[in-house]
């Protein structure tokens, strides 16, 4: 239930997704994994767009059955 106003709310500010659906695993649900590729400084936006959707008030992060992943890319150090 979080994936289209989340999907959206990127979208609104440039930042484009895509979707991937799938089914199976433990509960034998359908699935869905929101890749989002977050342009260069722009991961600050990104999360705030996110907030009101996957941010509880109790200061959580949360959605309904999904696995968040995420990747970081460490800069190369200046020589």
């Amino acid at each position: 239930k979080d994936l289209e106003p989340a999907a959206n709310a990127l979208a609104v500010r440039g930042i484009f997704s895509t979707r991937l659906q799938s089914s199976g695993g433990f509960l034998r649900r359908p699935n869905h994994t929101l890749l989002i590729g977050i342009p260069k400084g722009r991961l600050p936006q990104a999360v705030e767009a996110l907030r009101p959707t996957l941010f509880a008030p109790h200061g959580r992060w949360v959605a309904d059955y999904v696995r968040l992943r995420f990747a970081a890319v460490k800069p190369a150090e200046a020589a």
